[in-house]
Protein backbone atom coordinates (compact mmCIF):
# COMPACT_ATOMS: atom_id res chain seq x y z
CA UNK A 1 0.00 0.00 0.00
CA UNK A 2 2.66 2.60 0.79
CA UNK A 3 4.37 2.21 -2.47
CA UNK A 4 1.18 2.92 -4.29
CA UNK A 5 0.75 5.82 -1.89
CA UNK A 6 4.16 6.68 -3.22
CA UNK A 7 2.88 6.78 -6.74
CA UNK A 8 0.36 8.85 -6.21
CA UNK A 9 2.33 11.30 -4.19
CA UNK A 10 4.94 11.61 -7.51
CA UNK A 11 1.80 11.85 -9.99
CA UNK A 12 0.92 14.83 -7.82
CA UNK A 13 -2.71 14.37 -9.39
CA UNK A 14 -4.77 16.33 -7.46
CA UNK A 15 -8.42 14.51 -7.30
CA UNK A 16 -6.29 11.19 -6.93
CA UNK A 17 -4.38 12.41 -4.14
CA UNK A 18 -7.82 13.52 -2.30
CA UNK A 19 -9.31 10.64 -3.23
CA UNK A 20 -6.26 8.23 -1.45
CA UNK A 21 -6.74 10.11 1.48
CA UNK A 22 -10.02 10.34 2.54
CA UNK A 23 -10.26 6.46 1.78
CA UNK A 24 -7.05 5.65 3.99
CA UNK A 25 -8.21 8.22 6.54
CA UNK A 26 -11.79 6.05 7.11
CA UNK A 27 -10.02 3.16 7.17
CA UNK A 28 -7.83 4.54 9.80
CA UNK A 29 -10.41 5.99 12.10
CA UNK A 30 -12.16 2.53 11.55
CA UNK A 31 -8.85 0.37 12.76
CA UNK A 32 -6.20 2.39 13.21
CA UNK A 33 -4.16 -0.49 15.40
CA UNK A 34 -2.92 -3.78 14.50
CA UNK A 35 -0.77 -5.54 16.94
CA UNK A 36 0.13 -2.50 18.46
CA UNK A 37 1.03 -0.77 15.74
CA UNK A 38 -0.16 1.50 13.44
CA UNK A 39 -1.37 0.53 9.77
CA UNK A 40 -1.92 3.11 8.13
CA UNK A 41 -0.05 6.44 9.22
CA UNK A 42 2.85 5.31 7.09
CA UNK A 43 0.74 6.14 4.02
CA UNK A 44 -0.64 9.16 5.77
CA UNK A 45 2.47 10.77 6.49
CA UNK A 46 3.90 10.15 2.74
CA UNK A 47 0.56 12.73 1.74
CA UNK A 48 2.57 15.09 4.37
CA UNK A 49 4.74 16.14 1.55
CA UNK A 50 1.71 18.55 0.31
CA UNK A 51 1.67 21.30 3.57
CA UNK A 52 -2.27 21.08 3.37
CA UNK A 53 -2.64 17.66 4.65
CA UNK A 54 0.10 17.75 7.12
CA UNK A 55 -1.84 20.46 8.59
CA UNK A 56 -4.66 18.29 8.31
CA UNK A 57 -2.98 14.92 9.95
CA UNK A 58 -1.45 17.11 12.86
CA UNK A 59 -4.97 18.52 13.30
CA UNK A 60 -6.13 14.92 13.65
CA UNK A 61 -3.38 13.92 16.00
CA UNK A 62 -3.99 16.66 18.31
CA UNK A 63 -7.78 15.75 18.46
CA UNK A 64 -7.10 12.54 19.27
CA UNK A 65 -4.58 13.23 21.37
CA UNK A 66 -7.05 14.86 24.14
CA UNK A 67 -8.93 11.82 24.51
CA UNK A 68 -6.21 8.90 25.18
CA UNK A 69 -4.23 7.58 28.24
CA UNK A 70 -0.93 8.90 28.92
CA UNK A 71 0.86 5.85 27.23
CA UNK A 72 -1.54 6.77 24.07
CA UNK A 73 -0.60 10.33 24.39
CA UNK A 74 3.63 10.10 24.39
CA UNK A 75 2.78 7.45 21.15
CA UNK A 76 0.89 10.90 19.40
CA UNK A 77 3.75 12.88 19.91
CA UNK A 78 6.23 10.70 18.26
CA UNK A 79 3.98 10.48 15.66
CA UNK A 80 3.75 14.50 15.10
CA UNK A 81 7.74 14.70 15.32
CA UNK A 82 7.88 11.90 13.10
CA UNK A 83 6.25 14.36 10.87
CA UNK A 84 8.45 17.57 11.76
CA UNK A 85 11.79 15.71 11.46
CA UNK A 86 10.75 14.92 7.83
CA UNK A 87 9.08 17.87 6.01
CA UNK A 88 10.20 20.52 9.17
CA UNK A 89 13.11 23.01 9.23
CA UNK A 90 15.88 22.40 12.38
CA UNK A 91 14.64 25.04 14.23
CA UNK A 92 11.32 24.27 13.68
CA UNK A 93 12.61 20.21 14.91
CA UNK A 94 14.28 22.16 18.03
CA UNK A 95 11.51 23.56 18.69
CA UNK A 96 9.11 20.80 19.20
CA UNK A 97 11.58 19.07 21.02
CA UNK A 98 12.11 21.70 24.36
CA UNK A 99 8.35 22.04 23.54
CA UNK A 100 7.95 18.23 24.20
CA UNK A 101 10.85 18.27 27.36
CA UNK A 102 9.01 16.20 29.74
CA UNK A 103 7.88 13.46 27.37
CA UNK A 104 11.67 11.41 28.10
CA UNK A 105 12.35 10.78 24.83
CA UNK A 106 12.82 14.19 23.65
CA UNK A 107 14.60 14.56 26.66
CA UNK A 108 17.15 12.15 25.32
CA UNK A 109 16.86 14.03 22.00
CA UNK A 110 17.47 17.44 23.85
CA UNK A 111 20.34 16.16 25.21
CA UNK A 112 21.81 14.29 22.55
CA UNK A 113 21.34 18.14 20.48
CA UNK A 114 22.76 19.90 23.15
CA UNK A 115 26.18 17.38 23.44
CA UNK A 116 26.24 18.07 19.41
CA UNK A 117 26.16 21.74 20.39
CA UNK A 118 28.85 21.03 23.01
CA UNK A 119 26.39 22.88 25.18
CA UNK A 120 26.80 20.93 28.13
CA UNK A 121 25.62 22.96 31.10
CA UNK A 122 22.02 22.27 29.43
CA UNK A 123 22.29 18.74 28.46
CA UNK A 124 23.56 18.06 32.09
CA UNK A 125 20.79 20.31 33.55
CA UNK A 126 18.36 17.98 31.39
CA UNK A 127 19.55 14.86 32.68
CA UNK A 128 19.40 16.11 35.97
CA UNK A 129 16.37 16.84 35.91
CA UNK A 130 14.81 13.49 34.51
CA UNK A 131 16.76 11.80 37.43
CA UNK A 132 15.13 13.83 40.30
CA UNK A 133 11.55 13.32 38.38
CA UNK A 134 11.84 9.07 37.94
CA UNK A 135 14.35 8.26 41.03
CA UNK A 136 12.21 5.64 42.14
CA UNK A 137 12.88 3.71 39.05
CA UNK A 138 16.42 2.35 39.45
CA UNK A 139 17.10 1.00 35.31
CA UNK A 140 15.29 3.97 34.53
CA UNK A 141 17.88 6.30 36.01
CA UNK A 142 20.71 4.10 35.16
CA UNK A 143 19.92 4.99 31.31
CA UNK A 144 20.45 8.50 32.52
CA UNK A 145 23.68 8.31 34.28
CA UNK A 146 24.82 6.62 31.50
CA UNK A 147 24.05 10.10 29.65
CA UNK A 148 25.81 12.01 32.40
CA UNK A 149 28.81 9.70 31.86
CA UNK A 150 29.06 10.57 28.15
CA UNK A 151 28.35 14.58 29.12
CA UNK A 152 30.87 14.87 31.63
CA UNK A 153 33.60 12.60 29.14
CA UNK A 154 33.19 15.08 26.43
CA UNK A 155 33.33 17.87 28.54
CA UNK A 156 36.39 17.09 30.74
CA UNK A 157 34.83 17.61 33.51
CA UNK A 158 37.20 14.82 35.74
CA UNK A 159 35.32 15.09 38.76
CA UNK A 160 32.03 14.93 38.03
CA UNK A 161 32.82 11.92 35.48
CA UNK A 162 34.50 10.57 38.49
CA UNK A 163 31.62 10.39 40.66
CA UNK A 164 29.09 9.01 38.09
CA UNK A 165 31.78 6.01 36.91
CA UNK A 166 31.08 5.51 41.20
CA UNK A 167 27.71 5.27 40.64
CA UNK A 168 27.32 3.38 37.48
CA UNK A 169 29.67 0.66 39.49
CA UNK A 170 27.94 1.01 42.63
CA UNK A 171 24.87 0.00 40.45
CA UNK A 172 26.25 -2.85 38.97
CA UNK A 173 27.76 -1.38 35.63
CA UNK A 174 30.99 -3.40 35.91
CA UNK A 175 31.75 -1.73 32.84
CA UNK A 176 33.12 1.01 34.13
CA UNK A 177 35.05 0.15 37.17
CA UNK A 178 38.57 -0.07 34.93
CA UNK A 179 37.43 3.35 33.84
CA UNK A 180 36.42 4.87 37.46
CA UNK A 181 39.72 3.26 38.82
CA UNK A 182 41.86 4.96 36.45
CA UNK A 183 40.21 8.21 37.40
CA UNK A 184 41.02 7.70 40.89
CA UNK A 185 44.55 9.28 42.17
CA UNK A 186 46.79 6.24 42.94
CA UNK A 187 47.54 7.35 46.43
CA UNK A 188 43.71 7.61 47.16
CA UNK A 189 42.67 4.65 45.13
CA UNK A 190 42.92 1.80 48.14
CA UNK A 191 40.62 4.01 50.07
CA UNK A 192 38.43 4.93 47.44
CA UNK A 193 37.80 0.82 46.54
CA UNK A 194 37.08 -0.03 49.86
CA UNK A 195 34.36 2.87 50.19
CA UNK A 196 33.17 1.65 47.22
CA UNK A 197 33.17 -2.06 48.94
CA UNK A 198 31.56 -0.82 51.81
CA UNK A 199 28.35 1.27 50.46
CA UNK A 200 25.60 -0.73 51.57
CA UNK A 201 23.96 -1.46 47.93
CA UNK A 202 26.79 -2.27 45.73
CA UNK A 203 25.90 -4.71 43.07
CA UNK A 204 29.44 -4.79 41.30
CA UNK A 205 31.43 -6.30 44.72
CA UNK A 206 31.81 -9.68 43.68
CA UNK A 207 33.47 -8.30 40.38
CA UNK A 208 35.29 -5.86 42.25
CA UNK A 209 36.66 -8.44 45.58
CA UNK A 210 37.52 -10.89 42.24
CA UNK A 211 38.76 -8.54 40.07
CA UNK A 212 41.28 -7.37 42.81
CA UNK A 213 42.38 -10.69 44.04
CA UNK A 214 40.72 -9.94 47.61
CA UNK A 215 41.54 -13.34 49.19
CA UNK A 216 39.59 -12.53 52.28
CA UNK A 217 36.74 -11.18 51.19
CA UNK A 218 36.30 -13.47 48.33
CA UNK A 219 36.81 -15.78 50.60
CA UNK A 220 33.66 -14.41 52.78
CA UNK A 221 31.66 -14.29 49.98
CA UNK A 222 31.82 -17.98 49.56
CA UNK A 223 31.02 -19.02 52.92
CA UNK A 224 27.96 -16.96 52.60
CA UNK A 225 27.10 -18.42 49.29
CA UNK A 226 28.96 -21.65 49.02
CA UNK A 227 28.06 -22.36 45.70
CA UNK A 228 30.72 -20.21 44.93
CA UNK A 229 33.73 -21.74 46.10
CA UNK A 230 33.21 -23.38 42.36
CA UNK A 231 34.30 -20.28 40.98
CA UNK A 232 36.72 -18.98 43.15
CA UNK A 233 39.05 -22.52 44.43
CA UNK A 234 41.37 -21.67 41.83
CA UNK A 235 41.97 -18.11 43.16
CA UNK A 236 41.81 -18.78 46.49
CA UNK A 237 44.33 -22.42 46.43
CA UNK A 238 47.06 -20.25 45.74
CA UNK A 239 46.39 -18.25 49.19
CA UNK A 240 46.28 -18.67 52.93
CA UNK A 241 42.87 -19.40 52.55
CA UNK A 242 43.59 -22.76 51.18
CA UNK A 243 43.04 -25.47 53.36
CA UNK A 244 39.61 -23.65 54.43
CA UNK A 245 38.85 -23.30 50.88
CA UNK A 246 39.42 -27.07 50.28
CA UNK A 247 37.45 -27.63 53.82
CA UNK A 248 34.52 -25.49 52.26
CA UNK A 249 34.65 -26.99 48.57
CA UNK A 250 34.59 -30.52 50.14
CA UNK A 251 31.34 -29.72 52.50
CA UNK A 252 29.48 -28.22 49.59
CA UNK A 253 30.14 -31.36 47.47
CA UNK A 254 28.51 -33.09 50.01
CA UNK A 255 26.27 -31.16 50.64
CA UNK A 256 24.87 -30.91 47.29
CA UNK A 257 24.92 -34.93 46.94
CA UNK A 258 22.38 -35.01 50.09
CA UNK A 259 20.07 -32.86 48.48
CA UNK A 260 19.93 -34.47 45.14
CA UNK A 261 16.58 -36.40 44.98
CA UNK A 262 16.19 -37.39 40.76
CA UNK A 263 18.72 -38.81 38.33
CA UNK A 264 18.73 -34.80 36.85
CA UNK A 265 20.41 -33.77 39.87
CA UNK A 266 22.95 -36.85 40.61
CA UNK A 267 24.52 -36.39 37.87
CA UNK A 268 24.87 -32.75 37.88
CA UNK A 269 26.48 -33.43 41.68
CA UNK A 270 29.19 -36.02 39.60
CA UNK A 271 30.13 -33.40 37.62
CA UNK A 272 30.71 -31.44 40.13
CA UNK A 273 32.53 -33.98 41.83
CA UNK A 274 34.56 -34.52 38.62
CA UNK A 275 35.81 -30.67 38.72
CA UNK A 276 36.57 -30.90 42.44
CA UNK A 277 38.51 -33.46 41.53
CA UNK A 278 40.45 -31.63 38.87
CA UNK A 279 41.00 -28.51 40.69
CA UNK A 280 41.21 -29.68 44.27
CA UNK A 281 42.22 -33.34 45.33
CA UNK A 282 41.86 -36.35 43.62
CA UNK A 283 41.68 -38.78 46.46
CA UNK A 284 39.26 -36.96 48.79
CA UNK A 285 37.27 -37.03 45.62
CA UNK A 286 37.33 -40.86 45.41
CA UNK A 287 36.40 -40.83 49.01
CA UNK A 288 33.45 -38.71 48.54
CA UNK A 289 32.18 -40.95 46.20
CA UNK A 290 32.63 -44.00 48.19
CA UNK A 291 30.67 -42.07 51.06
CA UNK A 292 28.02 -41.58 48.21
CA UNK A 293 27.90 -45.16 47.69
CA UNK A 294 27.57 -45.68 50.87
CA UNK A 295 24.98 -43.30 52.10
CA UNK A 296 23.38 -43.72 49.53
CA UNK A 297 23.46 -47.06 48.22
CA UNK A 298 19.57 -47.40 48.06
CA UNK A 299 19.03 -44.40 44.85
CA UNK A 300 20.29 -47.02 41.86
CA UNK A 301 20.49 -44.01 40.12
CA UNK A 302 22.81 -42.21 41.80
CA UNK A 303 24.80 -45.63 41.90
CA UNK A 304 24.66 -45.35 38.06
CA UNK A 305 25.67 -41.65 37.47
CA UNK A 306 28.92 -42.27 39.71
CA UNK A 307 29.54 -45.06 37.33
CA UNK A 308 29.32 -43.04 34.42
CA UNK A 309 31.80 -40.65 35.95
CA UNK A 310 33.85 -43.55 36.33
CA UNK A 311 33.86 -42.85 40.80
Amino acid sequence: MENAVRNIVISKNKNNITSVWNCILKQWHGNFLRDGKERFFPSLMQLCEFPEYRNKLDEILLFRRMSVDEYRKREIDKQRFLIIKKYSTENEIADYIDSHIENSDFRCLAIKRAMHTKDYIKAEQFALEEITFDNSHSSSVSSWHYLLHDIYKLSGDTKKLTDICYTLVKDGNTDYYKEWKSLVPEENRSDEINRLLNEPKNYSYEYIVSYENMSDRIYQLCCKSPAKITCYYEKLKITEFKEQSKNLYEQYIRNEGARASNRSEYAVVCEKLKKFSVECDAELAVKIATDFRELYRRKPAFMDELTKAKF
